[in-house]
This record gives C-alpha cells, structure tokens and sequence, in this order.
C-alpha cells in the first residue's frame, strides 16, 4: 500500500499508511520501528498542515512512549496532540488526551492532576457514548482513589467505580480491562481486609486473566511469525539488492552508462552518428616474444595486472574503453555523449597510458613497449544483435587510427594529420612523412 500511495504521489495517503504501519508496530511492541513510521508521518501531516493528523501523529507516538515507559515524553506528546484537539474541538481526541495524561500522572505519582484528568476524560465519555471507554476511565478512577499513598484514598469511592467498571466491562466484553479491574478490587479489599470479598475477584482475576494470556500468547506466536517473515523478506530483499548492484556493475563494466539506461528504456538496437570522435589504438610490442620464455600463467596475469592499471586510468579521464583484443586495446573520447576537446582528452589519456606503462617496466623488468595510433573523425557507435551485447564503433575513422598504430614507433603515439590540426598548437609533434597504409594509399 505504502508503494502504491508514493507512486501515486499522494502525500496525505502515505502518511495515513505511515501512521497505519506505525500501529501495527506498536501492538507488536516493536516500539523503535513504531516511533520511525511515526514520526515520518507526523513530519509529512505538518508539511501538509493536516493538523487532525498531527493531532493523531502526537496521540500515538505518546501511546508508544506510555507504553515504554518514558511517561515525560508520553506527557509531552499527549499534551501537544490534545492543544490540536481542543483547537479543532475534536472531543473524541479531547477525551482520549485526557485519559492517557491523566494514566500518566498517576505513574509519576501526581494523583490530584491524575484525579482531574480523568474526570474531564469520564465527562467527555458520557457525552460521546463511548461505553468502552467509559468503563476504562471508570475502573481508572477507582483505582487511583485506591491508591494507598495517596492522601486522598477514598474506599467507598474505590469500591463504587471498580465495580461499575465491572459491570460496564461485562456489557462491552473488554477482558483487557476487567480482570485488571477484578485484580485492583482484590488489592483494596485485602488492603480493607474483607477477606471474602478479596478472594471472591482474585479468583475472577486469575480466570480471566488466563483467559487473556492465552489471547497474548497467541498474539506473541504471531508476532515471532510475523518477525520471522519479515527477517526472511528483508534477507531475500537484500540478495535481491545484491544482485541486482552486481547486474549493474557488470553492465558499468561493459557497456557506457548511457547506453545502458537507454537500453533498459526499450531500445532494441542503437546506432548513433558522431561527428567528431577520437579513436586511440594500443597494442603492446614485445608481448609475442614474451610469450614464448614464461608460462601461460604468467602471461595471462602480467596482461591482467597491465590493462587493470590501464583501466584505472579511465576513472580519471572522459574516455571510453571499447574493448581489449589480445594484446591490443582500443579507446575512444567524444562518444556516447559528444565533447569539443575529444582530441585533447584522448592524447592526454595516451600520454598518462605511456606513463603507467614506463612504471610498469620499472617495477617488473619485463622488456615490453606500445605503439599508440590515434586519428579522430566520425563514426557510428552503437549494439547490434540480441546476444551478449558489446558496444563497438565503425567506420573509416577506426580504421584510420588501427593503421595508425599498426605503422607506428615503439614509445610514441602516432597521429594522423587530423589530428595534427586538431592539437599542434598544444602539442609538439614529429614529421613521419608519407606512408602507404591499406585501403587508404599515402
């Protein structure tokens, strides 16, 4: 329901479901999760200014807090919750605010406020014909005139509200109350000893309560049901998150975010035109000599532990990473999203590229070195077929910037005139004169 009510953007909805869920909480008397759905529901009825909200927000939280114990702060809400009510003269709220703040007084001790907090609630009662709560607030009475160690213990009145709690309970069936009331009576008699009397509801006392033990019980059954449900969703929810966040990196890993949201959306194929797009080739030379001295291992985690740290680099420069190939490994700046300074970025990353290799070099002493061909013009981007998707680019731009590397020196990063053009006022570059590559002549 509460998912419901936010993808319908109903704030007033979710906050009558926050309350809701707030509730059943309390009766599970999982009192922190109760006191979370409540405040986030007390918070959203203020920002709506729903103030018979707030005013039922203020009246449950203080139930929680009662029920807990914390009678200062129970107090500070019921009072809060009932200067609304009598705002917006809501007697029912009136007169529930003045049950629950007289039950507190008489907590901590404060009989004479208890005493007329609880008449003002009997009042309000009376006139709403709530026999329920008229026979609570009865039996709440006579209790607190039973109260021993209170300078203003009055038996006879003890005696007369317990009993028409009693009868009044008996009318509404509320067991919760009555043995409760059945044990007080035993208590005053005993207290007064009349023995028989005191017998006579100790004995109704244990019968009824018996009777709501085993309601509680079986409350208590539920709630480790519902507890232990709750665990088993929360857990399949959290693998579910984890997979989830591992099905997303891995996509992250192999197809540009861009592209991903968009095929999530619905896209069955794309293919976008780009206009000006840098291509970098990498290939590693000394790698098939390599090969043949060490093991297969050997190679395949030196290769490994190389393109990681290539990899590494990508966090810190827009390019994007369109595949390895063997030994070879191929870029690209200005795709998905199209940038103005694709070529800067790119030589800029071949450069840092050159760099973490020399490092490499250093610290493994294998005598390995890369051509790096670069060239930049239009192509087109994109994913073709069903199957295992890999973003790829085409055209005579990635052919270009291929042939650059394969016609390239060892340590130097070989461009095209484009990008001559494109980067001589940054860079210092070195003449290589004509050459014939194929397909494309001088």
């Amino acid at each position: 329901t509460l998912e419901l009510q936010e993808k319908l953007q109903s704030k007033r909805g979710v906050a009558g479901t926050l309350h809701n869920i707030g509730n059943i909480y309390q009766n599970l008397s999982d009192h922190s999760r109760a006191l979370e759905y409540l405040q986030k529901a007390l918070i959203m009825n203020e920002e709506l200014g729903r103030k018979d909200g707030v005013a039922v927000n203020l009246s449950t939280i203080g139930n929680v807090y009662g029920d807990s114990g914390e009678y200062p702060r129970a107090l500070e809400y019921y009072q809060r919750a009932f200067a609304i009510n009598k705002e917006l003269g809501r007697k029912p709220g009136m007169a529930s605010n003045y049950g629950n703040i007289g039950l507190v007084y008489q907590h901590i001790g404060d009989y004479e406020r208890a005493l007329e907090n609880l008449q003002n609630a009997l009042a309000c009662y009376y006139e709403l014909g709530n026999a329920a709560s008229i026979a609570s607030t009865l039996g709440n009475i006579g209790t607190l005139y039973a109260e021993s160690k209170w300078e203003g213990y009055n038996a006879s009145k003890a005696e007369e509200f317990l009993l028409k709690a009693i009868d009044t309970c008996g009318v509404t069936g509320a067991k919760n109350h009555v043995y409760s009331f059945h044990k007080a009576l035993a208590d005053f008699y005993e207290y007064e000893e009349r023995w028989k009397e005191s017998h006579h509801h100790y004995k109704k006392y244990h019968i009824i309560e018996k009777q709501v033990q085993s309601e509680q019980a079986k409350r208590q059954a539920e709630k480790q049901a519902y507890e232990r449900k709750e665990a088993d969703r929360e857990k399949a929810l959290a693998v579910a998150h984890a997979r989830a966040q591992a099905t997303d990196d891995i996509l992250a890993n192999i197809l540009p975010r861009y592209i991903i949201e968009r095929l999530i959306n619905g896209e069955k194929k794309i293919a976008d035109s780009h206009d000006r797009v840098s291509v970098l080739f990498i290939d590693i030379v000394g790698f098939t000599n390599l090969a043949s001295l060490v093991s297969a291992t050997t190679i395949v985690k030196l290769l490994n532990t190389l393109f990681s740290r290539f990899d590494g680099l990508l966090d810190h420069y827009p390019v994007e990473k369109i595949k390895t190939i063997g030994d070879s490994y191929m870029l690209a700046t200005g795709i998905p999203i199209p940038r103005k300074d694709h070529a800067l970025q790119a030589a800029a990353f071949a450069f840092a590229m050159l760099n973490e290799l020399r490092r490499f070099v250093a610290e493994t002493g294998y005598p390995i070195s890369m051509r790096i061909g670069m060239h930049s013009g239009p192509v087109v981007a994109g994913i073709i077929g069903t199957r295992k998707f890999v973003y790829d680019l085409w055209g005579d731009t990635v052919n270009i910037a291929s042939r650059m590397e394969s016609h390239g020196q060892p340590g130097k990063i070989h461009c095209s005139e484009t990008v001559y053009r494109e980067l001589s006022d940054v860079y210092k570059f070195e003449r290589r004169g004509a050459i014939d590559i194929k397909g494309k002549g001088k």
